[in-house]
């Protein structure tokens, strides 16, 4: 369903930071523009959520990760996108984010049959991470 502000309503965001505040404004900011959004609080949860039916058949999958849980969960969230292309489905897109002063320091993870689509900087702001989601599922929507 095309929601007014051309989003659909089936694009679904799993967001993983450590940062319970982020998440929040984060969840806020994505479900203000049209998405259903998961939230987990942990790398453990964020492992096993990835598999949410409810997100592995989504007509758009996008993830917001942290750099180091993205690194931790990679294998689970490669088996998620895997799932989705075998599916036929969109591309699982990735957003990660990185604390200030890491983004490019760090190694990116690799994430199999996933496509990154931003790498952030904290602090960032909300309306960028709302352009990058919009952006990143759009074309899988239409």
């Amino acid at each position: 369903m095309l929601l007014s502000n051309g989003v659909m309503s089936d694009a679904v965001c799993l967001i993983g930071d450590d940062s319970g505040p982020l998440r929040r404004l984060m969840r806020d900011a994505l479900i203000d523009a049209g998405y259903q959004v998961l939230q987990a609080e942990s790398s453990a949860v964020l492992a096993t959520q990835v598999h949410e039916p409810a997100l592995v058949s989504a007509a758009a999958m996008l993830l917001v990760l942290g750099g180091k849980w993205a690194s931790q969960c990679a294998v689970p969230i490669s088996v998620a996108a895997t799932m989705r292309q075998q599916s036929n489905l969109a591309p699982t897109c990735v957003v990660l984010l990185y604390e200030l002063g890491t983004l490019g320091v760090l190694e990116s993870p690799e994430l199999h049959h996933c496509r990154t689509v931003a790498m952030l900087e904290k602090p960032f702001e909300l309306d960028v991470l709302r352009e990058v989601a919009r952006a990143a599922v759009a074309p899988s929507l239409t």
